[in-house]
């Protein structure tokens, strides 16, 4: 069983001022979020998006579903500087239902956001699909997002990232399209050793928050992956670095707290 106060004494000890807000939510206390708003907001671009680290003066969706994802964990639902950033994103939709990011950020892009690639397309549309569905549930934008995930199947998942899987299968089983998420979620349970702590927290909130039912066997059976991987000082190493071990940490106290209330 993981230690989830050891866990929080990682993230008060290391974690920033958003991250400190996130942590007192979990904790059913708000007294720093509007702390955390404020500095959402200092960073938020006058589009409604927010850049991100590899261009710091660019407008980006994927930046831009990050910061949304951090607004979801502080509780936030009707904030007007949120409505700007899922009317960003609606306004980045191409015709097909799909999302990339700008071409002219091609010389700089990581592989996940590189605009013309098909798999950081994939993962692109199912990330903007999910933040756009949460905060604004019956935009008509959706059904073509869903569309177009659903068409890019090849053998019941998405080729490309892992992550565009979970994302995508949250999405469709929020659209009502569960015989295709299904599919999706059985092969994600079939690639579940491949997984690290950061991916296996990102996995299950984002099926979580999509209304997946918590014991479904793919979400229990990576929670019990996730709580043997916690570190002996109470944190869960990201694979993208030191600097995201905060992130991770509390992305898995998320998890193994959310799984534990609804079972």
């Amino acid at each position: 069983m993981a230690d989830i106060q050891l866990a929080i004494k990682f993230v008060q000890d290391h974690g920033n001022t958003v991250e400190q807000a996130r942590l007192h939510v979990l904790l059913q206390d708000r007294a720093l979020v509007r702390e955390a708003v404020d500095a959402l907001k200092m960073m938020q671009r006058e589009d409604g998006s927010w850049a991100p680290f590899w261009a710091p003066d660019a407008s980006s969706i994927d930046a831009t579903c990050y910061s949304l994802a951090q607004c979801e964990q502080l509780g936030l639902r009707s904030e007007e500087f949120i409505d700007q950033a899922i009317s960003f994103l609606i306004g980045r939709q191409n015709t097909d239902g799909s999302f990339e990011e700008d071409a002219a950020l091609a010389p700089v892009a990581p592989p996940w956001a590189m605009p013309g690639d098909a798999s950081a397309k994939l993962y692109i549309t199912a990330n903007a699909g999910c933040w756009i569905s949460h905060f604004r549930r019956s935009d008509p934008c959706l059904t073509m997002t869903g569309e177009f995930l659903a068409s890019n199947l090849d053998k019941g998942y998405l080729p490309g990232f892992l992550h565009a899987n979970w994302l995508a299968a949250g999405l469709l089983y929020s659209l009502g399209k569960h015989k295709d998420a299904q599919s999706i979620l059985a092969y994600l349970h079939s690639e579940l050793a491949m997984l690290e702590a950061s991916n296996l927290a990102w996995l299950i909130n984002a099926l979580c928050i999509m209304d997946v039912t918590p014991d479904h066997p793919l979400i229990s059976d990576a929670i019990n992956k996730l709580q043997a991987l916690q570190h002996e000082d109470g944190r869960w190493v990201s694979e993208d670095g030191e600097w995201q071990d905060v992130h991770t940490t509390l992305e898995s106290i998320r998890a193994i707290l959310q799984f534990a209330a609804s079972v």
